[in-house]
């Protein structure tokens, strides 16, 4: 795997969270999925060097085609042992002419068509909320959780007087109670000695929470002990889709004989092929419909070099440094369709955020073509070559 950026990559996140700051919005949770797509387009508007990554890897062949990996952007090469294929624009190379076993009903991808998800149910928000010190009779001690449940947003508040004779553990003996009635359904406390967790019931519900107390001798303090993590649906990966049924014997469409694509160039190696009169062509492949369609190889695995866009561990794309503002504010600009649809936001506002998106896309393409001080360097010495050679005699 290469990199054209020795910069570290920008996670997705990070610039959700630009956007979250700047529109000021309480909860994308319903949108995640739609930024990282948005995230993708404005890269690959940008167009420029750092928005891909090169990539090398292999893949597998079946019935003479092969998916492209799933965050695929174009091809640079394809090998087959030591043999580089050349690449065909021929038509009726295709043979997949029959559906996949097991489609994909609800593609959650954002590249191109193949991306993979392991199915999760998910991780919950967990918060603590810890007692120290000594707490005395009349201390009041306040929590207030505030949560959204799919769009359901509601804030409690749980108070308890402290009694004459509690200690901690009797506190949040107490406060677990309180905490327990109203949120039934929602989140559940469970105590410890010196301190009481709170946990969502699923991961979908968020929460904040907020502590009080007026006790001049005890200490309450709140920690979030476990971010929340959405859960993710299962995709078949498309991989498991690659050897699919023909449901035509007709020679109109592509057949063996079709797909020899020979064009009278020669073949090297052991990838040749030859038609039905005999004559011998080199193996070539074609990219079609998420596919590379190969002439000459049935089963088996070849290399692909390539451009794509950097992935983190959870399948979501990474972001050139140079282009974090350029893609938060293509994000904000796609929100906005809605807003301006709905009369929340005017013409006016929409075409600033329109504008902005342009001017920081060029920033970014034109920062990416300046060269960087190794190629600068490289082109003086290049330079210096085509200089004459100092006079000897002042010297």
């Amino acid at each position: 795997m290469g990199n054209i950026n020795e910069q570290q990559k920008v996670s997705l996140k990070r610039i959700i969270g630009n956007v979250v700051d700047k529109l000021q919005l309480t909860d994308v949770s319903s949108r995640i999925s739609a930024m990282a797509n948005w995230a993708v387009d404005a890269e690959l508007k940008i167009g420029s060097r750092n928005s891909y990554e090169k990539f090398e890897c292999e893949i597998d062949i079946k019935n003479y085609r092969a998916c492209l990996p799933e965050n695929y952007v174009s091809m640079i090469a394809v090998k087959s042992g030591n043999s580089h294929l050349d690449y065909t624009m021929k038509d009726f190379v295709d043979f997949g002419k029959g559906s996949p076993s097991n489609p994909i009903e609800k593609p959650a991808e954002f590249i191109s068509g193949n991306k993979v998800r392991v199915a999760h149910s998910g991780v919950p928000n967990v918060h603590q909320v810890d007692f120290l010190g000594v707490f005395t009779a009349g201390d009041v001690i306040n929590i207030t959780i505030q949560n959204d449940n799919c769009g359901d947003s509601s804030v409690n508040n749980v108070t308890y007087t402290v009694l004459p004779g509690d200690s901690i553990t009797d506190i949040i003996a107490a406060l677990v109670a309180l905490i327990n009635v109203i949120g039934a359904g929602v989140y559940t406390a469970v105590p410890d000695n010196t301190f009481l967790q709170i946990i969502a019931n699923t991961p979908l519900v968020n929460m904040m929470v907020t502590t009080y107390t007026n006790s001049t001798t005890g200490q309450i303090s709140h920690q979030l002990i476990q971010a929340r993590i959405l859960p993710v649906e299962e995709v078949t990966a498309t991989n498991d889709n690659c050897e699919v049924d023909i449901n035509t014997t007709s020679d109109n469409l592509a057949n063996r004989h079709a797909a020899l694509l020979n064009d009278n160039i020669y073949a090297q190696g052991s990838s040749s092929i030859s038609d039905i009169d005999g004559n011998v062509s080199a193996s070539k492949y074609a990219i079609q419909n998420g596919y590379v369609h190969f002439n000459g190889i049935e089963v088996g695995r070849v290399g692909v070099a390539y451009w794509g866009i950097a992935l983190d561990h959870e399948g979501w794309p990474m972001i050139d440094p140079k282009h974090e503002d350029a893609v938060t504010h293509y994000i904000m600009f796609q929100l906005s369709w809605g807003d301006l649809a709905k009369g929340k936001i005017s013409q006016g506002a929409f075409q600033m955020l329109e504008q902005r998106w342009y001017w920081l896309c060029g920033q970014a393409r034109g920062d990416d073509e300046l060269p960087n001080p190794d190629e600068v360097q490289y082109m003086a010495n290049m330079w210096n070559q085509l200089l004459p050679l100092p006079n000897k005699e002042y010297f």
